[in-house]
């Protein structure tokens, strides 16, 4: 009976080691199981990030030709402007001018 209970105390510490060491292997299999879990969500918020900047990008330029269109309307205005008030000062000393 007591050889019996040894040996069983063998297999047990045996089955316990193996166990450890099958816990062991399993461990970072998991892991990389649960972060390819989170890594596909990572890889599909990036992608959408991406899609945002270009589209981002796309209006940043488009605005960019806009204001490029209205400093150039600006610039004529004002010159339009100028012009007109040249041409007041001439009608007025013209007409103060005897």
């Amino acid at each position: 009976m007591r050889t019996d209970l040894a040996l069983a105390r063998e297999e047990i510490k045996d089955l316990k080691k193996e166990r450890d060491r099958l816990h062991k292997r399993v461990r970072p299999s998991l892991g990389a199981e649960l972060e390819g879990v989170n890594q596909n969500e990572l890889i599909e918020r990036v992608q959408q990030i991406e899609q945002r900047n270009t589209a981002l990008e796309q209006a940043l330029s488009e605005a960019r030709d806009q204001i490029a269109a209205l400093e150039g309307q600006l610039r004529e205005a004002e010159d339009d402007l100028t012009a007109a008030r040249a041409g007041l000062r001439r009608a007025m000393r013209s007409i103060s001018s005897p």
